[in-house]
């Protein structure tokens, strides 16, 4: 019945489907945060993939904006604020499918 729910939600919101569906990349950082408990940085994630902070940080926060991930920030020494991104606590027990 589930289905049913998603659907009349779905015939509801229409763009919910834009605001939500993910492409594979940002399923894989998906799994990715989710395979690191303690959270992911954006500097972390930038040196991971070998990509520019700004990057990491524009990919982190898109996912953190549709509700997938969770942020906290803490101030870093120089005025900015360092993010830590984990998992959405509604996501934390699913296993993520890869397409």
């Amino acid at each position: 019945m589930k289905e049913i729910t998603l659907m009349k939600l779905m015939l509801t919101v229409p763009d919910l489907m834009n605001q939500l569906k993910l492409n594979d990349i940002q399923i894989k950082l998906v799994q990715l945060v989710q395979n690191h408990p303690d959270g992911l940085t954006t500097s972390t994630l930038s040196l991971l993939y070998d990509i520019t902070t700004q990057s990491a940080s524009s990919r982190l926060k898109a996912l953190w904006l549709k509700g997938y991930l969770e942020r906290s920030g803490s101030e870093d020494g120089t005025g900015g604020i360092i993010y830590i991104y984990k998992i959405a606590n509604s996501l934390n027990n699913i296993e993520i499918i890869s397409r």
